[in-house]
């Protein structure tokens, strides 16, 4: 190196809690490219037909079964149930059974399964209010970066400490999607990714035995991550820079 050449500085870099926020609030459907636009799109469908799939299975079933036990109906309709739920069973419920026939998508850089998390969040975040398509697709497209920029960076040391990527990357996407959906605000959705984080979980368990329950964990984290954006909206406060910060998900996981 010359040492009469200028150095440029390097800035630094933007801590990812904030890059998170910043990427959501930049966001627009206006701006998404129309490859992706349509990837959206494409995932929305083949995930309810998905649902209505996995609905059917035994799982799902003994899933409603257990909820029904515990409390009445709700006003929500779940696709593939006669039973209507309220939105957060919906959502764990939806979730269970997208991943019960292993049909849903994945993304293998991250090891996750995306749509199963953010796509039950999102629309049960819109029922019942006023949400346009475009809005929806949004949210999909924010839940799906937020879930798998979380689970690439993770990967694959959250894998070899025993959890599993869907459902413990999943709430950040459920958790922003529904907050799309929800129209919350920068400090409203910090918030929510700051409470998801706590809903984080999930282990690999299940590789020896159990199976059931890797369902079960696309549910939770669907439900995790609409439950915090909800929280969010009604004021209730999450941890700051949690992604990065000091007892937070990464540390954590």
């Amino acid at each position: 190196m010359n040492l009469a050449e200028p150095v440029t500085p390097v800035p630094p870099r933007e801590a990812p809690t904030a890059a998170l926020l910043r990427f959501i609030g930049d966001c627009r459907w206006d701006t998404v490219p129309g490859e992706v636009r349509h990837a959206a799109l494409r995932q929305l469908i083949d995930t309810i037909g998905v649902m209505i799939a996995g609905a059917q299975s035994e799982l799902t079933e003994q899933t409603e079964r257990m909820l029904a036990s515990v409390r009445a109906a709700g006003s929500v309709a779940v696709p593939g149930r006669r039973r209507r739920a309220d939105a957060l069973d919906a959502a764990f419920l939806s979730g269970t059974a997208g991943h019960g026939i292993e049909l849903d998508d994945g993304h293998r850089q991250g090891s996750v399964h995306p749509a199963v998390c953010v796509i039950p969040a999102a629309l049960y975040a819109a029922y019942g209010r006023p949400t346009s398509g475009r809005r929806l697709l949004n949210a999909i497209v924010c839940g799906y970066e937020a879930m798998i920029g979380v689970a690439i960076v993770s990967h694959p040391h959250l894998r070899r400490r025993g959890f599993h990527p869907t459902s413990t990357a999943g709430v950040f996407g459920s958790a922003v999607a529904a907050g799309v959906v929800l129209e919350l605000d920068a400090r409203q959705m910090a918030d929510a990714i700051g409470m998801a984080a706590s809903g984080a979980a999930g282990l690999f368990a299940f590789i020896g035995g159990g199976t059931d329950v890797k369902r079960l964990h696309a549910g939770h984290a669907a439900r995790e991550g609409l439950q915090a954006a909800l929280l969010a909206r009604e004021g209730v406060s999450g941890p700051p820079n949690v992604i990065e910060g000091r007892d937070g998900f990464f540390q954590a996981f």
